[in-house]
């Protein structure tokens, strides 16, 4: 059929059929944009997470002397401040380092700031960095990374019992600052690891002859413990 419309009625329809396609177009080129940036950005992460993954990443793998690289704690593999802290414990072994030779010791300070490094605001990982900066014969560090640890986590139970081992890092006499966090270490572990704790207790008299039992009661509204 012909269309008896006249010319200036057809002109303004197909420029109306022109505007109304252009804002689908728009749409089509923002929606391929936005695909393909949420895609780089998946790549992005990817080739993130897999460079600093330790089983995916031979650079970061640590195989004590005739042991394996692989962790025995399979999210080790993956994350690097759990797999250089398990990594430790391959070096130091069951005596936590009582009979280890100043290179493990300093083998395992290295890969304890290694785990920090990796982790700054795990707890954990500040109170493995004392231990071993202790063991190696380094007070003052230890006694950083102590203090880090206590700040991160004040109320973690099994941390509480960790940093009482390390009560002899604690300069005597001590202060008033170091007798409110041992007492407070003292209450979390007295309520929430109470074995661990006497036993604890037995191979360290000192820590009672410093701070007397029974510690500091936290109270039903007190903080409540990290899970731990």
């Amino acid at each position: 059929m012909f269309d008896e419309r006249p010319d200036n009625t057809r002109r303004r329809s197909r420029s109306r059929g022109r505007r109304s396609g252009e804002p689908r177009a728009l749409r089509y080129w923002v929606i391929v944009a936005v695909n393909i940036g949420v895609l780089i950005v998946g790549v992005m992460a990817f080739r993130g997470a897999v460079a600093g993954a330790p089983a995916l990443s031979p650079e970061l793998r640590v195989a004590p002397e005739g042991a394996d690289w692989r962790p025995l704690f399979r999210p080790a593999f993956y994350d690097q401040s759990l797999y250089f802290a398990e990594r430790i414990g391959a070096i130091l072994g069951q005596d936590a380092g009582a009979s280890a030779s100043p290179g493990e010791l300093m083998a395992s300070l290295a890969l304890a700031l290694r785990a920090v490094e990796a982790a700054p605001a795990d707890a954990y990982q500040w109170t493995l960095l004392a231990a071993v900066s202790a063991a190696a014969g380094f007070p003052e560090p230890a006694r950083a990374a102590l203090a880090r640890s206590i700040v991160l986590a004040p109320y973690n139970a099994s941390l509480a019992v960790e940093r009482l081992r390390l009560f002899g890092l604690y300069e005597t006499p001590l202060d008033a600052t170091a007798k409110a966090t041992i007492e407070r270490d003292l209450a979390v572990a007295d309520r929430f690891r109470s074995r661990e704790l006497q036993a604890l207790l037995k191979e360290y008299p000192a820590i009672t002859e410093a701070v007397p039992l029974p510690a500091p009661d936290l109270g039903p509204a007190g903080p409540r413990p990290e899970a731990g």
